[in-house]
């Protein structure tokens, strides 16, 4: 997986000189108080942290392929390192782009460094909220009109997961593989409606004990109902092979709505996707957001989320979150936000919540 990373970064490297880059820079700091960061349900503890994150984006065009490459480090200084550790986490991108007067092919590889705390937040909560998950990625996707109305996808990803301790110490949670496969077709009904089906097959191997198999299969539409409002649902299958068979469903109801100044949208899905800490996990997601144009330079909104994770301990946790945004500047902006968080167990509820402060700059063009 590295030597494929860092292959299409030379590759990246060599279009870079042939041809004008389009380079921007970001830069955002600020700092959050966090009540309870492990979500206790007993004796919570505060953490204040303080982030930079420096990030750097290029772009480039040759004839039909467009190249692009990311690369930004998250560095995180925490006041208590027993419940928050401080960071240091890099994430890399490339991808490259080919479209033809039928269709595309894409691939991209990425690497990632993430805090525990959040990419296992739905199945377990605050536990290990001082691992470090790392991950590396590549996928490929290729879309083809097979007739003026019918277009045709394939899409391929493998992700290596790993996981560490604080201090190099043991994680809990299990190193894993997936591969995963999926294919899909799209009917052009009319203008508003594109009836489709997909389907796919993914592969959880981890690094000790049993793999398992996830087979899905969904039918779907994606709707305009009107110039300001968007509708994707779809209903299928989902099928689960490993040391116990099970058979459940997967689905899918979006709606988005897009005016002037307003912009909301609201959804409920059921899904699985692979865990360090469960292998294919089933849950049931609803969100919800909205945000509104106050005068050009100001915005406000709201988001709320609420997820049911039937892992091997069921765990429901639910978010509302405020913010308003306000730019200083053409390139300059500042962001104010609160979430109130919850989760629950069988045995245990716990909840907290997070104040934030950040200031973002932007270089669109270097």
């Amino acid at each position: 997986m590295k030597r494929i990373l860092f292959g299409l970064l030379g590759l990246s490297a060599q279009a870079a000189m042939a041809s004008p880059l389009q380079q921007s820079l970001s830069l955002d700091s600020g700092v959050e108080h966090d009540t309870n960061p492990a979500m206790a349900a007993t004796n919570a503890r505060a953490v204040t942290r303080y982030k930079v994150t420096p990030g750097y984006e290029a772009k480039w065009v040759e004839g039909a392929s467009t190249w692009n490459a990311t690369a930004q480090v998250a560095v995180e200084r925490s006041s208590d390192q027993a419940l928050s550790i401080d960071r240091e986490d890099p994430s890399l991108g490339v991808g490259w782009t080919h479209e033809n007067p039928r269709g595309s092919t894409a691939i991209k590889a990425t690497y990632d460094q993430q805090s525990t705390s959040s990419t296992e937040a739905d199945t377990q909560g605050g536990a290990g909220s001082n691992d470090t998950r790392t991950r590396y990625g590549v996928e490929g996707g290729w879309k083809h009109a097979v007739t003026d109305r019918v277009e045709a996808g394939v899409n391929l990803t493998h992700e290596d997961n790993s996981y560490q301790g604080a201090a190099g110490a043991t994680s809990g949670f299990t190193d894993y593989k997936t591969t995963t496969g999926m294919a899909s077709l799209e009917y052009l009904l009319n203008e508003r409606n594109r009836p489709y089906t997909k389907a796919g097959v993914s592969q959880y191997s981890p690094a000790t004990g049993a793999s398992s198999k996830l087979y899905t299969a969904v039918a779907g539409i994606k709707s305009e109902l009107s110039e300001a409002l968007d509708l994707d649902t779809n209903f299928g299958i989902a099928q689960m092979d490993g040391t116990t068979d099970t058979t459940g469903w997967n689905g899918l109801l979006s709606l988005s709505h897009e005016g002037e100044r307003t912009k909301a949208a609201l959804s409920y899905a059921r899904a699985s996707s692979a865990s360090g800490s469960s292998g294919y996990t089933e849950a049931d997601e609803v969100k919800a957001s909205i945000s509104y144009e106050l005068d050009p330079r100001s915005d406000l909104g709201a988001d709320a989320r609420l997820t049911k994770s039937y892992a091997q301990t069921p765990l429901t946790t639910s978010s509302l979150g405020l913010w308003a945004d306000r730019e200083l500047l053409e390139d300059l902006s500042l962001r104010f936000g609160y979430e109130y968080k919850q989760q629950k167990t069988s045995s245990d509820k716990a909840k907290g919540s997070v104040w934030s402060l950040s200031l973002s700059y932007d270089m669109p063009q270097l």
